[in-house]
């Protein structure tokens, strides 16, 4: 498995380990335990290696276990005959992002089930008026609703 050689300042900010802390440490401690157990770091090395860029969007962990969801690539280095020297891999932290349209999206479905329930009521609402017209005009009088959608009772002037 891979191993850390060098760390920047923009991965000391997001991932939380000081250069000493990861250097010569396995690249996969930054993987979630499932990803881990999937074996994707050895994935996301043989992409890398074999295309020549593997791209990410997953969750990662940081130093003090919580998690963010990042997104970036994985590249090898190459010497000048072409020889993989090593790898790597730039990463941004979509955090913030990723929870927005996760919360656009449960408001986003309520809406729907809102408007669905809505729409169903109207529908009932029409039927409804139209079944008072009915009796109205049974008993011989005038319809007391236009049945329009979501319309008002007449009003007499």
């Amino acid at each position: 498995m891979g191993k850390s050689t060098s760390w920047g300042t923009g991965a000391q900010a997001v991932f939380g380990y000081e250069d000493a802390e990861i250097v010569r440490q396995p690249f996969d401690v930054l993987f979630t335990m499932e990803d881990r157990t999937n074996g994707v770091p050895a994935i996301e090395l043989r992409l890398a290696r074999e295309a020549g860029r593997a791209k990410n969007e997953r969750w990662q962990v940081r130093k003090d276990g919580s998690v963010f969801y990042g997104s970036g690539s994985m590249m090898p280095l190459r010497d000048k005959g072409g020889a993989i020297q090593g790898f790597v891999k730039i990463m941004r932290d979509l955090t913030e992002t990723k929870r927005t349209e996760e919360a656009m999206r449960v408001q986003m479905d309520e809406l729907t089930r809102f408007n669905d329930a809505a729409v169903g009521r109207e529908s009932r609402m029409i039927e409804l008026k139209q079944e008072v017209n009915d009796l109205a005009r049974a008993l011989g009088q005038a319809p007391r609703y236009d049945t329009g959608p979501m319309s008002e009772p007449h009003q007499d002037s």
